[in-house]
């Protein structure tokens, strides 16, 4: 892979994930709890309305963290740290989609939580090689 394709590559995890926790984000820090289980995001029903609006406004400051620094030029291992970070809250979700899966047996409960797995995996790539691009 060339450099300038494995910087196309990283860019596009980049916004893949910025639009990810941008939208959740927005979700969280915006939307009742009741409305966001009815949405899909139902790993939220059981906290309290505070974490819910924190892991909100936390995923709003990482979709903006995935993208300007290194966009910039500006403090750019603000970038990993932001994909870190993102990946921590996906493990974290997809904890509490797997226990829900063991809960209720709703197999979409299970598909959540391997969605959460796979973002994971982008955060990881991203955190690894912007990491050595440093």
């Amino acid at each position: 892979m060339t450099p300038n394709t494995l910087n196309i590559t990283l860019w596009v995890i980049q916004i893949l994930l910025a639009l990810i926790s941008l939208l959740s984000g927005i979700f969280k820090a915006s939307q009742p709890v009741d409305k966001l289980v009815k949405s899909g995001q139902t790993g939220v029903q059981d906290l309290s309305t505070g974490l819910i609006k924190f892991i909100g406004f936390a995923e709003i400051l990482i979709a903006f963290g995935l993208i300007f620094p290194w966009w910039l030029k500006i403090i750019p291992i603000l970038t990993p740290l932001a994909a870190l970070f993102f990946g921590i809250i996906m493990i974290l979700a997809s904890r509490v989609h797997y226990n829900l899966y063991l809960k209720t047996g709703n197999k979409k409960e299970r598909q959540n939580s391997i969605n959460n797995l796979m973002i994971l995996l982008l955060c990881l790539v991203l955190v690894i090689a912007r990491t050595l691009q440093l």
